[in-house]
């Protein structure tokens, strides 16, 4: 309802929440008039809307027994089939074999079971419920004043107003149920499951009868070892799956802790890193790698076998006819300059596997495996170092500005994915199903394909973006770890650094990189293969440096401290004699040599 053409423009227009307000004033003749006006309009409208909805399943099983059947180990014979996994798992004791049997046989035996029938209703309730409110309010007030004033000195005003309000609210309901009835019927003539009368009839012929109760379970192995002949049976078990078994089995835990030794480590590599004591894949934590320009010294003899190509590049040993000048340069070869990194590492001294050996656990690495029972060609590893047991380091690739792909130490939450691959070596290849034993050697390898994040990439980024797919340069999408030569490092340095490349073979090749000197320059290098033996760490990843022979070991060592020059001499004129280790090995007497 409007009262002036003021308020019905403001209507007309939709105005919802609003307010003009005016003046106007004129005057002839010492006459003067002054009009006001002002207007507002609201609206406000709201609402809810809810959706429930629920699914209820009834379901009632009515029992037609007619005979109970024990089945006593002792009164069983395996058939065949089972005779035959039994004695692959006695001859092989190989966890595949046992798997097969768990497979085929499954891993529990009931030693009592109900024949009979069994008719089972199915009753399933759905019901929906719609609720729906819905509130409006609408509000519209103008007002309007004028003044008139005269050269006589008469005045009046006048003023008008008009507000209304209207207001709607609404409220809908709606809801739908419905309801199913099914029937299942095992045993008996299961046509005549609609029809539970007649069908409960057909339960008579013991033809029809069906197994409708299981109880008395036990694991299938239990059941085996009461059979005649077969009292062995547990032992065969065990022996295909030992406590420390010889496969990659994953525990409860999805984890288990390894070194990488490194198994490449032939005369080539000696040459590389000039130690003769076991080389290690490690970390050492908060300890930055910085890769530097090293050079060749070329002396004065000729190569005994000829560089070649291969698939993957020119294949040739230059360790057979060069070695690496002790002097280094202290300019960095990629940027980043400096970055956390897996290194070779080479332990030794005194203390080295014992608990006071610091450096213990820089050796050690985590493997998390999320599916599986045990490690094969097709398990995807999380790689993660445990030189710092509360954080969580993950072994990465990285490509740098340079477009050199190398292996780092990140702390991402960002999953990367590794996988251990055979190095076929005897033209020998694994079974794609065959599973892995502690103690192999393996590549560790990365692929482009297996990431769900990809890799940081320094490629005409400084900040390393984040890249999900493969650079059209890289041919293969798989990266496996090699050793330069020339080295990163100079020949003083106690660890070695590693780089990554697609070159999948055991030979040694020769392949140019990018560098930072002279402008992103190509240099050759001499890339070595890198394999790793891979070994159980247990207890956590702890292994036995708190073993009672370390300690043992450890007191005499100290014990050797203790003792005066005068008093060793002594002891080794006079031959052995007993002496007691307090504290250590309690009141035992041992003789110490």
């Amino acid at each position: 309802m409007v009262s002036n053409e003021f308020q019905e423009s403001m209507a007309r227009n939709h105005f919802g929440a609003s307010s003009v307000e005016g003046s106007a004033s004129g005057g002839w003749g010492g006459y003067s008039v002054g009009v006001t006006g002002g207007a507002a309009k609201e609206d406000t409208s709201g609402g809810n809307k809810t959706k429930k909805s629920y699914a209820k399943r009834t379901i009632g099983s009515y029992m037609f027994p007619r005979v109970d059947v024990f089945l006593r180990p002792e009164d069983l014979e395996p058939t065949e089939e089972l005779r035959a996994a039994l004695d692959g798992i006695k001859q092989t004791k190989n966890i595949n074999a046992l798997r097969e049997l768990y497979s085929t046989f499954g891993h529990l035996f009931c030693h009592s079971v109900t024949l009979g029938g069994c008719l089972q209703t199915t009753k399933v309730v759905e019901s929906d419920e719609d609720v729906k409110q819905s509130k409006e309010k609408q509000s519209f007030k103008a007002q309007v004043g004028v003044a008139v004033s005269t050269p006589f000195g008469a005045k009046g005003n006048a003023k008008g107003s008009k507000e209304s309000q209207d207001s709607a609210e609404a409220f809908n309901r709606s809801a739908s149920t419905s309801e199913s009835m099914g029937f299942e019927a095992t045993g008996g003539n299961s046509i005549l499951a609609a029809d539970p009368p007649a069908w409960s009839g057909s339960v008579a012929n013991f033809n029809n009868w069906r197994i409708i109760e299981q109880t008395e379970l036990t694991p299938i192995v239990d059941t085996i070892s009461k059979m005649a002949g077969y009292h062995e049976t547990r032992l065969w078990f065990f022996a295909a799956v030992p406590k420390l078994s010889e496969y990659m089995v994953i525990p409860e835990s999805r984890m288990l802790h390894v070194r990488f030794k490194v198994a490449s480590q032939n005369e080539s590599f000696g040459v590389i890193s000039h130690k003769k004591v076991p080389a290690y894949l490690g970390h050492r934590p908060n300890e930055s790698v910085t890769p530097v320009r090293t050079n060749l010294r070329v002396p004065d003899r000729r190569p005994k076998e000829a560089f070649r190509n291969g698939s993957f590049g020119l294949i040739g040993d230059m360790t057979k006819v060069t070695t690496q000048n002790p002097g280094f340069s202290t300019t960095p070869l990629f940027e980043p300059s400096r970055i956390q990194a897996p290194i070779l590492m080479f332990p030794s001294g005194a203390e080295l596997g014992t608990k006071t050996d610091e450096a213990f656990s820089h050796v050690v690495w985590r493997l998390e495996v999320a599916r599986g029972h045990s490690i094969g060609p097709d398990t995807l590893l999380c790689v993660k170092s445990a030189a710092m047991p509360k954080a969580d380091l993950a072994l990465t690739v990285y490509r740098n500005a340079q477009g050199v792909f190398l292996p780092s130490i990140s702390s991402t939450d960002e999953p990367c994915y590794w996988r251990l691959e055979p190095v076929e070596t005897s033209g020998i290849s694994k079974m794609k199903g065959d599973r892995y034993k502690f103690g192999d050697s393996f590549r560790l390898t990365w692929s482009f394909s297996d990431q769900t994040s990809g890799f940081r990439d320094f490629v005409d980024d400084s900040y390393g973006r984040r890249n999900l797919t493969r650079p059209s340069e890289i041919k293969s999408d798989k990266l496996c770890f090699k050793v330069p030569f020339p080295r990163f490092e100079g020949m003083l340095s106690d660890y070695m650094a590693v780089i990554m490349s697609a070159a999948l073979t055991t030979d040694p090749i020769i392949e140019k990189i990018k560098v930072l000197d002279g402008y992103n320059q190509e240099k050759p290098y001499n890339l070595h293969d890198l394999s790793f033996r891979v070994d159980l760490v247990g207890n956590d990843g702890n292994g036995d440096k708190n073993d009672y022979a370390n300690l043992t070991a450890t007191s005499w060592q100290e014990l050797d401290q203790k003792l005066l020059p005068g008093e060793k001499l002594l002891g080794n004129m006079l031959g052995p004699s007993p002496m007691l280790i307090d504290g250590v090995l309690g009141d035992m007497e041992f003789t110490r040599w």
